[in-house]
């Protein structure tokens, strides 16, 4: 499909758990811990967009990855979005489908008999944006650091200010493997507020003070570094738990 790139959508916003449809078929890329090493975002000369490292995985009906309905960068996708599933994505397959989920969604829990998001398929058979090797989603998948048999803790929700990189739905190229056959993959995530301003922002790494530039517990951003960020009103990040497990 030919992609047209949507204004505002960088910002990433969380507005209540049926934003994040669920997909259940396609690779992509899961930006949730990039920012600082050793998954950097590096900001681009322009201050524009950010480049984040981050690891490629495929979803399945077991382990689904989550479009946020807000951040969905592509006009043309969002639009479609909106009119299937209605704004907060609850007229489509969402993470409160699940029953695992029923926490994080208050109680409520959405009917597993929903269609799925058009833009799940779009996602799945490379229409999304024909340029790209990947896109990079969400979901709770287990990141590995690179180079190494560590492993990012369980997402937390750390509190920001300033720009950060909406990577939800950005597009991505390339990718190498390391020797434990994990494969990264280039994001190249906007900024937001795209005119340098601050903003509030939740991201979802374990901070350990101390720890080394290359530990997944390095929450310190260095020159040049961006966090891969959302923007929740209530100042939480995406729901707690694993609806995949």
């Amino acid at each position: 499909m030919p992609y047209k790139a949507r204004e505002g959508a960088a910002v990433d916003l969380i507005a209540t758990p049926t934003n994040f449809l669920l997909c259940t078929s396609g690779e992509y890329a899961l930006c949730y811990y990039s920012g600082a090493d050793p998954l950097p975002c590096t900001v681009d000369e322009s201050r524009a967009n950010a480049g984040c490292v981050c690891q490629v995985f495929a979803a399945s009906e077991a382990k689904p990855m989550y479009v946020d309905i807000n951040s969905i960068l592509d006009e043309c996708a969002y639009d479609e979005a909106i009119e299937q599933c209605g704004e907060d994505g609850s007229g489509c397959l969402n993470i409160c489908s699940q029953p695992a989920a029923k926490k994080a969604c208050g109680g409520v829990s959405s009917s597993s008999d929903l269609p799925e998001a058009y833009v799940c398929g779009y996602i799945a058979s490379d229409q999304f944006d024909e340029s790209a090797d990947y896109v990079s989603t969400f979901s709770f998948a287990t990141v590995a650091v690179p180079k190494s048999g560590a492993e990012f803790a369980p997402p937390t929700c750390n509190r920001g200010l300033g720009q950060y990189a909406g990577c939800m739905t950005a597009s991505c190229t390339g990718s190498r493997s390391d020797d434990n056959g994990n494969t990264y993959t280039s994001c190249a995530c906007p900024l937001w507020p795209t005119d340098g301003s601050q903003h509030r922002y939740q991201y979802g790494r374990v901070c350990v003070d101390g720890s080394d530039r290359m530990s997944p517990a390095n929450c310190t951003l260095s020159d040049g570094q961006a966090w891969s960020a959302a923007f929740n009103p209530l100042g939480c990040g995406p729901p707690d738990g694993d609806p995949g497990s």
